[in-house]
């Protein structure tokens, strides 16, 4: 890719990200109201949410030092990134960015989880097929698609634990920023060996 359209495609992403995400939310809701589905059931209310936080906050910490510790061990796997996949611009925008993307994909797939188990699905079943579409989802991260659909196992059991969006959301979004703290802490690094 040539540097200007490199450029532009890094630009192009501020704006499709939360557009994508803008859209999986409405579809959400859309079909939330078809299948008779309230937002209280998908965890969007206040009840406990002090514990969903302090659970989500907690389970999203280790998930940053599990992403270290991964990295250290392997580090051919970041070596490996191109270029172009680091984010460009400031933390606080990718930050904002990143919390669009952490509550549109858990609301996703904290509804998938009560359709599926409203549908008669046991719940091992619904966990399941929910995290295996989530990593499909994720099907350009290659290999790291596993560990995706691993993270949404996390997220549902975190949703089934509390009741609460709150809990998945915070474990999603801590992780995202872990990956992004990494990931450009690894390019700093390697552009300077």
């Amino acid at each position: 890719m040539t540097p200007v359209v490199l450029r532009r495609a890094e630009k192009a992403d501020l704006f499709v990200w939360p557009l994508r995400d803008a859209t999986v939310v409405g579809l959400v809701l859309l079909l939330m109201h078809e299948v008779g589905i309230t937002a209280a059931q998908v965890g969007i209310h206040e009840a406990s949410w002090r514990i969903a936080a302090s659970l989500g906050g907690a389970a999203g910490l280790l998930r940053i030092a599990m992403q270290r510790i991964m990295w250290a061990l392997s580090p051919s796997v970041m070596s490996s990134k191109p270029y172009f996949e680091v984010p460009k611009g400031p933390f606080a925008l990718w930050g904002v960015i990143f919390l669009a993307g952490a509550f549109s994909e858990e609301m996703w797939l904290v509804f998938c989880l009560v359709a599926l188990h409203s549908a008669g699905f046991p719940t091992a079943t619904s966990i399941l097929l929910t995290s295996i579409a989530f990593g499909a989802a994720h099907f350009t991260y290659r290999t790291g698609a596993l560990a995706v659909a691993i993270s949404g196992m996390v997220s549902c059991l975190l949703f089934l634990v509390t009741g609460s969006l709150l809990a998945s959301v915070l474990f999603h979004y801590l992780g995202n920023l872990g990956s992004l703290y990494w990931i450009k802490h690894w390019a700093k690094q390697s552009l300077e060996c």
